[in-house]
């Protein structure tokens, strides 16, 4: 999976532009950032009833489509969880770490921004939009800014974006161990994690059907 953003004032040009590359591109999500509320159903109807009787969230299964309505509003890592396309979309300018392109108005440009719509390409141009999503999008990180690097996840991806290898500092992106509380991951530095497998592993070679290889997880309950 691998992020971009196509960010900038209303009416610049982002929708028509991703519309462009989705004619290209199929294995696409796109994730649109608004600041107004939404409502997919009518005040009065099922979904907004049974939410505001209290359900977390509400799944309609239509023909040919799912809506999931939810009150919350989720976490960019949240839905990123929910995607296994290879490329994600967002429209609109996401408080996270990622390649964004620029398409005009009053709004500060991002420092992560990797090319600006009439400057650096035609927005009207299709292959130029798809070797910007093709060569510019970035997997995402994990953005828990734990400092294990000495540097921010935004600085990481700066670092990425400019060809100077970012992504290989993120000791969290560099683990063999995953250790995750409550659904968020925790980071763990190198020597720790391999504390934690050699012990585990000591363990495990007297259990009956170990074989020395393969996945292995363990899950319990604090």
């Amino acid at each position: 999976m691998k992020l971009i953003a196509f960010y900038g004032a209303s009416e610049t040009g982002k929708t028509r532009a991703i519309e462009k590359v989705l004619k290209k591109i199929r294995d696409v999500t796109v994730v649109k950032i608004t600041h107004t509320n939404l409502s997919f159903d009518k005040h009065g109807k099922d979904s907004d009833r049974l939410l505001r009787s209290g359900a977390r969230m509400v799944v309609t299964l239509g023909e040919g489509e799912t809506v999931l309505h939810s009150l919350e509003s989720w976490s960019i890592e949240k839905i990123l969880s929910f995607v296994n396309t290879e490329y994600v979309i967002f429209e609109g300018n996401p408080d996270f770490p990622m390649p964004k392109v620029y398409f005009g108005g009053k709004e500060k440009i991002d420092e992560l921004t990797v090319a600006i719509a009439g400057k650096d390409f035609d927005p009207e141009n299709e292959e130029e939009l798809i070797g910007i999503v093709s060569n510019s999008s970035l997997p995402p990180i994990p953005n828990l800014n734990c400092g294990l690097c000495g540097a921010t996840c935004k600085d990481i991806v700066k670092e990425e974006i400019e060809g100077k290898k970012g992504y290989s500092k993120c000791v969290i992106l560099r683990s063999f161990l995953k250790v995750r509380l409550r659904g968020k991951e925790v980071p763990l530095m190198p020597f720790i994690q391999g504390m934690i497998r050699d012990s585990l592993i000591g363990m495990f070679k007297h259990l009956k059907g170990f074989e020395g290889s393969g996945k292995v997880e363990i899950e319990f309950n604090l």
